[in-house]
């Protein structure tokens, strides 16, 4: 990910990027079938399209009994327009910004509520004020199209045909139409995702948000089976970020198609804010001549640290930036990782350095980013990753599964031998198993191959083959011994039978017991 000196014209592109205001075709969302109904009085519609016939634009649904399906979305029964449901205004459960007061704060719990909110912070509900500070939180996971992505079909050129089956998304704080929203509130996803997202137009800032201020604060949310395809500055979690990204991930696929765009797995374009703990499993690509693509930014003026991706990043023009991180930077990178075929000094790890649980691991380290009274540290103590057969394949938002760098030894704990480090999810060193073998010397005690440890055991015995051998039980490890009897000399007409009682043995003092030779 080595800094590259760009032509003159694209870095102006860059800088001007955020400047302009682009165009856009209106877009209309549907509703779905009523499977349960909540019934309300709305005085919130779902904004305006140019198919509304003008009473349709003169309704504001004040007055009217709404009744919403169980995602939310409900009809105006008089001009039959799409209405959101609205959120749950909240004003002491929440202490969204961490400074020990309680905020005004929406519950989102259904798909309605969350494009109501878009509404909200996008100024386009009807009779209801615009707020770009608003916080909000996620209560559940929000689906919005079913298997969106198993259900796009593709035409010869690759462009969706049939995108009208879908309820198109309007970004949060979008830049559609006339409107540069910038957000600067909070949003907590509470660790819950937003999946099925559909937007394919001609706009910039696509992704769950259009654009965020530097106030701006998107946290703990996953974007998954979504699919966003616009002009410029497209990213799962946020086309245009001023702001702060932190514990996010995307798992959707992403296309910018103007010649100079910025597409990221997680923002599109870095602008002044700062990315951490956050990564893309997505499939990110640009179309662009000159392109700036990443698996986590497709271009960045700010810090990005402790992320990674393991998504596919394409361009079609040779001439695009691109990158398994960022494509085009000019802030730092910290502790950030990209699959690669091999292991590489800008962050490339292989399939199996993933799967073991060292990239979790260095995340788990955290980073420090500037010098001196410049410097921040990024703690990264959110990741982890369950090692083994049923864990994970790669690191995941979760701190219950730490990952510790720990040594392996290649002997057991009496007799450790050499070491390698490894990662686990046990904080303490791993030995070989002892390799324990009956002590033929004391049956009560089991005796280490490698390191000549003991271990007590306990046998039960009962006597077999017509009183020829005793079958000695472990009641500790369930192992199981068969000793053969060594007859003494005897006369012709004598016979000896053990019993199953401890008896002295002629040539010794040790009991029959203690005589045996391990023949299993």
């Amino acid at each position: 990910m080595r800094k590259k000196i760009r032509r003159i014209k694209r870095g102006l592109a860059v800088m001007l990027s955020v400047c302009m205001v682009f165009g856009v075709a209106p877009i209309q969302a549907g509703a779905e079938e009523n499977d349960s109904e909540i019934a309300v009085q709305a005085n919130d519609s779902a904004g305006k399209t140019e198919q509304q016939s003008t009473e349709e634009e003169e309704c504001k649904h004040e007055g009217i009994e709404i009744t919403f399906n169980s995602n939310g979305f409900g009809n105006c029964p008089k001009c039959n327009a799409t209405v959101y449901q609205p959120a749950v205004e909240t004003t002491d459960k929440y202490d969204i910004d961490d400074d020990s007061t309680k905020d005004t704060v929406y519950e989102i719990s259904n798909a309605g509520q969350l494009y109501w909110f878009a509404g909200l912070v996008n100024g386009t509900l009807d009779g209801v004020e615009q707020n770009t500070l608003a916080n909000a939180i996620l209560t559940a996971n929000i689906t919005v199209n079913e298997n969106l992505l198993d259900s796009l079909q593709y035409d010869t050129e690759g462009n969706v045909s049939n995108g009208s089956d879908f309820i198109t998304w309007t970004p949060i704080a979008d830049w559609m139409g006339n409107r540069t929203t910038q957000y600067s509130g909070t949003f907590d996803g509470n660790n819950k995702t937003v999946s099925g997202l559909y937007f394919n137009g001609d706009s910039t800032c696509i992704g769950l948000f259009g654009s965020s201020e530097s106030d701006g604060n998107i946290k703990n949310v996953g974007v998954v089976d979504s699919y966003f395809k616009g002009n410029d500055h497209v990213g799962g979690v946020c086309g245009n970020n001023a702001g702060t990204i932190t514990n996010c991930y995307n798992a959707g696929n992403l296309t910018a198609i103007e010649s100079s765009a910025n597409v990221g797995g997680i923002c599109g374009y870095n602008n002044g804010g700062t990315v951490t703990n956050c990564y893309n499993t997505g499939t990110v690509t640009a179309t662009g001549s000159v392109a700036s693509v990443g698996g986590v930014c497709g271009c960045s003026i700010a810090p990005i640290s402790n992320c990674y991706n393991i998504g596919t990043v394409t361009a079609t023009s040779s001439d695009a930036d691109i990158s398994g991180i960022c494509g085009y930077y000019f802030g730092p990178i910290k502790n950030c990782y990209h699959l690669a075929d091999t292991e590489d000094e800008n962050g490339g790890k292989t399939t199996a350095q993933f799967a073991s649980g060292e990239v979790a691991y260095l995340l788990s380290q955290g980073c420090t980013v500037g010098e001196g009274e410049d410097a921040v540290t990024y703690s990264g103590s959110v990741w982890g990753q369950a090692l083994g057969g049923n864990g994970d394949t790669y690191p995941v938002l979760d701190s219950t599964k730490r990952v510790y760098q720990v040594d392996k030894y290649d002997g057991c704990e009496g007799k450790p031998g050499s070491s390698t480090k490894v990662y686990s999810n046990q904080s303490t060193s791993i030995y070989e198993e002892h390799k324990y073998e009956a002590d033929t010397t004391d049956s009560m005690k089991h005796k280490c191959s490698i390191c000549n440890g003991t271990e007590e055991h306990s046998f039960a015995y009962e006597s077999v083959e017509n009183g020829n051998a005793i079958k000695a039980t472990c009641s500790d490890c369930g192992a199981t011994y068969t000793v053969k009897l060594t007859q003494p000399a005897a006369t012709s007409d004598e016979k000896i039978v053990y019993d199953g009682t401890e008896k002295e043995s002629r040539n010794s003092n040790r009991l029959w017991q203690h005589r045996y030779r391990n023949n299993s």
